[in-house]
């Protein structure tokens, strides 16, 4: 059963790569770097983007944009800054 499941994740993963010229996998990609970029920052911080909190440690500070190579292709981030580091 375990190798048929892989088989057919394996199947996806090709699809995804392949369909598109692998611009869906690249946003797809993209977002999930994102997402845990943000929630990194988040728990750093101890506040959400524009959040009040009593346990704040910083503030953010604009961001500065990354470019990330994969094997899907080059993507995309935005790095948030803080007022207190990096």
């Amino acid at each position: 059963m375990a190798l048929k499941d892989q088989s057919a994740l394996s199947t996806l993963l090709d699809a995804l790569t392949t369909a598109d010229d692998g611009a869906l996998m690249r946003r797809l990609l993209q977002g999930t770097l994102q997402g845990l970029i943000d929630a990194e920052a988040e728990h750093h911080i101890g506040a959400g983007l524009h959040e009040r909190s009593a346990t704040r440690t910083t503030q953010r500070n604009k961001t500065r944009d990354r470019l990330v190579a994969t094997t899907a292709g080059d993507v995309h981030v935005k790095i948030p800054k803080t007022r207190t580091g990096s």
